[in-house]
């Protein structure tokens, strides 16, 4: 998710309190659960 798509989130009212939605409304699910590894070059 981009930045814009995060705003686009908090952008709008929470119906139930009537103000803008906060960071603590929202779960992020991580959709790399294990550690990834980079590719790097071999070194001689």
């Amino acid at each position: 998710m981009s930045y814009n798509e995060y705003a686009q989130v908090l952008e709008p009212k929470n119906p139930k309190t009537g103000e803008l939605y906060k960071p603590s409304d929202c779960k992020a699910a991580d959709r790399h659960p294990e550690p990834r590894r980079r590719l790097t070059r071999p070194t001689r």
